[in-house]
């Protein structure tokens, strides 16, 4: 999938998300994201807790 494609599907998705957020919750959520698009297939670790456990060393 292209990136470009990927990160309109994720901005209407969360738009979505945080509209249903807004009617159902009493907490305030705030409009502001930031997305990080990662091609996880070209990270070396495919081992996703251990490269978390050494992150936060």
């Amino acid at each position: 999938m292209d990136y470009k494609i990927l990160e309109k599907n994720i901005k209407i998705t969360t738009n979505l998300l945080l509209e249903l957020v807004n009617e159902k919750c009493w907490n305030i959520v705030s409009n502001n994201c930031l997305y990080i698009l990662t091609d996880v297939n070209k990270l070396e670790y495919n081992n996703f807790h251990e490269l978390r456990k050494l992150k936060k060393v």
